[in-house]
């Protein structure tokens, strides 16, 4: 599987400041080891489907206060001290910047793409080419 995808786990209140352009960037306390093109956006509990595909444009890893100072002003979408709670006891963060996010009109559950007894990711998965092209079925609209 040569993937250049993802599936992301991201929680409803963060994904929905996402899809109204408050949030251009993601962080995440660890990231592929792969350069990844583009993300597919899981909405957590109580949504828990799948709701959009974001370009990923760049991916910077860094110390938290690095990459606070360079996205503070960027659409972060986070407090800095919920940002720096969050990477606490890491040395190391990443920062993933989004673009051209497609929002799925009919949010399809997990089942219906990777099969009756998958799980969302606990940080990411990659996503083969069959299971993308699937997905790619489903009608979005650019936001």
């Amino acid at each position: 599987m040569d993937s250049k995808s993802v599936l992301i786990s991201i929680h409803p209140e963060y994904v929905a400041k996402i899809l109204e352009r408050e949030k251009c960037v993601e962080f995440r306390r660890i990231w592929a080891s792969k350069e990844i093109n583009e993300m597919v956006i899981y909405a957590t509990a109580p949504v828990s489907r799948i709701v959009a595909i974001a370009r990923v444009t760049n991916v910077v890893f860094a110390s938290p206060n690095y990459i606070w100072k360079k996205y503070k002003d960027q659409g972060p979408g986070i407090t800095r001290l919920k940002l720096m709670k969050y990477f606490y006891g890491k040395s190391k963060c990443v920062a993933i910047e989004l673009s051209g996010i497609e929002e799925f009109v009919n949010r399809p559950q997990l089942k219906f793409i990777f099969g009756a007894q998958s799980r969302p990711p606990q940080s990411f998965q990659y996503i083969d080419k069959v299971t993308l092209k699937k997905l790619k079925r489903y009608k979005r609209v650019s936001r």
